[in-house]
Protein backbone atom coordinates (compact mmCIF):
# COMPACT_ATOMS: atom_id res chain seq x y z
CA UNK A 1 0.00 0.00 0.00
CA UNK A 2 2.81 2.39 0.89
CA UNK A 3 4.54 1.55 -2.37
CA UNK A 4 1.37 2.43 -4.26
CA UNK A 5 1.21 5.79 -2.50
CA UNK A 6 4.90 6.54 -2.98
CA UNK A 7 5.37 5.25 -6.53
CA UNK A 8 1.93 5.29 -8.05
CA UNK A 9 -0.94 2.90 -8.57
CA UNK A 10 0.89 0.77 -11.17
CA UNK A 11 3.69 -0.05 -8.68
CA UNK A 12 1.08 -0.82 -6.01
CA UNK A 13 -0.76 -3.23 -8.30
CA UNK A 14 2.49 -4.99 -9.29
CA UNK A 15 3.43 -5.37 -5.62
CA UNK A 16 -0.03 -6.70 -4.72
CA UNK A 17 0.09 -9.19 -7.60
CA UNK A 18 3.54 -10.41 -6.50
CA UNK A 19 2.48 -10.87 -2.91
CA UNK A 20 -0.71 -12.70 -3.95
CA UNK A 21 1.22 -15.03 -6.27
CA UNK A 22 3.69 -15.81 -3.50
CA UNK A 23 0.91 -16.59 -1.04
CA UNK A 24 -0.83 -18.89 -3.52
CA UNK A 25 2.42 -20.72 -4.25
CA UNK A 26 3.21 -21.08 -0.56
CA UNK A 27 -0.29 -22.42 0.17
CA UNK A 28 -0.12 -24.93 -2.69
CA UNK A 29 3.29 -26.25 -1.62
CA UNK A 30 2.19 -26.49 2.01
CA UNK A 31 -0.97 -28.38 1.01
CA UNK A 32 0.84 -30.85 -1.25
CA UNK A 33 3.62 -31.36 1.28
CA UNK A 34 1.15 -32.09 4.08
CA UNK A 35 -0.81 -34.40 1.77
CA UNK A 36 2.33 -36.35 0.92
CA UNK A 37 3.18 -36.66 4.61
CA UNK A 38 -0.31 -37.93 5.44
CA UNK A 39 -0.20 -40.42 2.54
CA UNK A 40 3.16 -41.67 3.80
CA UNK A 41 1.78 -42.09 7.33
CA UNK A 42 -1.13 -44.14 5.96
CA UNK A 43 1.11 -46.14 3.66
CA UNK A 44 3.45 -47.58 6.27
CA UNK A 45 3.03 -51.13 7.51
CA UNK A 46 1.73 -52.07 10.93
CA UNK A 47 5.22 -53.32 11.79
CA UNK A 48 6.64 -49.86 11.07
CA UNK A 49 3.84 -48.26 13.08
CA UNK A 50 4.55 -50.51 16.06
CA UNK A 51 8.26 -49.68 15.82
CA UNK A 52 7.47 -45.95 15.75
CA UNK A 53 5.11 -46.31 18.74
CA UNK A 54 7.70 -48.26 20.75
CA UNK A 55 10.40 -45.65 20.04
CA UNK A 56 8.07 -42.78 20.92
CA UNK A 57 6.89 -44.37 24.17
CA UNK A 58 10.43 -45.34 25.21
CA UNK A 59 11.58 -41.76 24.64
CA UNK A 60 8.87 -40.47 26.98
CA UNK A 61 10.45 -42.11 30.02
CA UNK A 62 8.21 -41.76 33.06
CA UNK A 63 5.80 -39.52 31.11
CA UNK A 64 4.28 -42.49 29.27
CA UNK A 65 0.47 -42.70 29.20
CA UNK A 66 -0.95 -44.67 32.14
CA UNK A 67 -4.49 -45.26 30.85
CA UNK A 68 -5.66 -46.96 27.64
CA UNK A 69 -7.57 -43.88 26.48
CA UNK A 70 -4.53 -41.66 26.88
CA UNK A 71 -2.35 -44.25 25.14
CA UNK A 72 -4.81 -44.37 22.23
CA UNK A 73 -4.79 -40.57 21.94
CA UNK A 74 -0.99 -40.57 22.07
CA UNK A 75 -0.77 -43.16 19.27
CA UNK A 76 -3.25 -41.25 17.12
CA UNK A 77 -1.36 -37.99 17.69
CA UNK A 78 1.90 -39.70 16.70
CA UNK A 79 0.34 -40.38 13.30
CA UNK A 80 -1.12 -36.89 13.02
CA UNK A 81 -4.64 -38.10 13.87
CA UNK A 82 -4.95 -40.00 10.58
CA UNK A 83 -5.90 -43.34 12.18
CA UNK A 84 -9.47 -44.38 12.88
CA UNK A 85 -10.52 -45.81 16.24
CA UNK A 86 -10.43 -49.40 14.99
CA UNK A 87 -6.87 -49.07 13.74
CA UNK A 88 -5.70 -47.48 17.00
CA UNK A 89 -7.42 -50.26 18.98
CA UNK A 90 -5.74 -52.84 16.75
CA UNK A 91 -2.33 -51.28 17.39
CA UNK A 92 -2.96 -51.34 21.15
CA UNK A 93 -3.95 -55.03 20.89
CA UNK A 94 -0.77 -55.74 18.92
CA UNK A 95 1.30 -54.07 21.64
CA UNK A 96 -0.41 -56.34 24.18
CA UNK A 97 0.02 -59.46 22.03
CA UNK A 98 3.75 -58.72 21.69
CA UNK A 99 3.91 -58.29 25.48
CA UNK A 100 5.16 -54.71 25.14
CA UNK A 101 2.31 -53.46 27.33
CA UNK A 102 -0.03 -54.97 29.87
CA UNK A 103 -3.53 -53.61 30.42
CA UNK A 104 -5.37 -54.26 33.69
CA UNK A 105 -8.57 -52.36 34.50
CA UNK A 106 -7.83 -49.70 31.87
CA UNK A 107 -4.36 -49.09 33.38
CA UNK A 108 -1.30 -49.57 31.17
CA UNK A 109 2.07 -50.87 32.32
CA UNK A 110 5.08 -51.17 30.04
CA UNK A 111 7.60 -53.91 29.37
CA UNK A 112 11.07 -53.77 27.80
CA UNK A 113 12.12 -52.29 25.44
CA UNK A 114 9.60 -49.53 26.20
CA UNK A 115 10.23 -49.52 29.95
CA UNK A 116 14.04 -49.48 29.71
CA UNK A 117 15.69 -46.13 30.48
Amino acid sequence: MSRGIAQGSKAGLVTAAGVSTGLLGHTAFATFGLGALLRAANGISNEEKIDAIVKSLAARGQARPRKVGTLSNTINALFMKTLDEAEVASLVKQLQKRKLIEVVDDKVSYRPPISQP
